[in-house]
């Protein structure tokens, strides 16, 4: 089985979680198939809000968040997570977006 390579700060991140962080998209597709992979999107359980508490004071700095859709953009170092709170995605007609928790 082949191992996806996780940086030391993405380490230290999951450790500040007290529930599974996971790590989705493109940056396993891209590991496991052996491409180059930078966009690293994780997820979890944890809203936002609670997310921002938990990093503060922390090396980990929140850059943007969209609330309706539950996501955060945080960076540490040279490097920019892509967080989403896990939801089920719901797609109207047109392709309308609209995710739910």
């Amino acid at each position: 089985m082949k191992k996806i390579k996780v940086s030391e700060n993405l380490t230290k991140l999951a450790k500040i979680f007290n529930l599974p962080l996971y790590i989705t998209g493109g940056y396993v597709r891209n590991s496991l198939l052996g491409y180059p992979a930078y966009d690293i999107d994780i997820c979890s359980e944890i809203v936002p809000q609670k997310v921002a508490e938990l990093l503060f004071g922390t090396p980990y700095k929140i850059a943007s968040s969209i609330n309706s859709l539950g996501t955060l953009k945080i960076i540490c170092g040279g490097e920019i997570y892509e967080y989403t709170t896990l939801r089920k995605d719901i797609y109207g007609k047109g392709g309308q977006h609209r995710p739910q928790r």
